[in-house]
């Protein structure tokens, strides 16, 4: 069986006045496809100032991503509340990581969501989590939010923005070739 994560980085730098629509229609746009698919396993996690909410943990992906699911309105909540610590991720990326841990699922996708903006320091604290997460057979991908998500590419060997959110998942198929 399969799982995917969604790891959602919820700072300021990524939800403000001039992100929130191109932000949530991201996201929107990568999990709302995924209520059409039968998969054993949804995991979504949002930062906050302190410690991460879990949003969404072990559901199978068509009745969590329901269009009746009060799972929309949570996620709407939360990301309308931004937080101004942007040292969060790594503590939302070693809940997910505890998650994956406990998993028998055979492959898993990890959808690290945000700006990036993060120095080499904690870069390399991401990438010590993406190692492990690769030795568990589960591929990380970032996706870029934000006004300015140019760092997006130093986190993951496989990372993606689009300025049409709508595009996000033909992004996402030519990154491995299927376009």
């Amino acid at each position: 069986s399969h799982s995917v994560f969604f790891v959602i980085d919820n700072s300021v730098s990524c939800f403000n006045a001039s992100t929130f629509t191109h932000s949530f229609q991201t996201i929107f746009s990568l999990l709302y496809p995924l209520s059409k698919i039968d998969i054993p396993s949804l995991n979504i996690i949002i930062t906050s100032n302190e410690n991460p909410i879990i949003l969404c943990s072990e559901k199978p992906t068509m009745s969590a991503l329901d269009d009746n699911s009060p799972l929309w309105v949570s996620l709407f909540y939360h990301l309308s509340r931004p937080h101004s610590v942007s040292s969060c991720l790594y503590k939302a990326l070693m809940s997910a990581y505890q998650i994956k841990v406990q998993q028998k699922t055979e492959s898993s996708v990890l959808f690290v969501i945000t700006d990036g903006f993060y120095n080499y320091i904690d870069r390399n604290e991401f990438n010590g989590i993406f190692n492990a997460f690769k030795a568990m057979n589960t591929i990380p991908i970032t996706i870029g939010i934000g006004l300015n998500p140019f760092f997006i590419n130093l986190m993951t060997d496989k990372a993606i923005w689009s300025q049409n959110p709508r595009n996000i998942w033909l992004s996402i198929l030519f990154l491995y070739g299927k376009e």
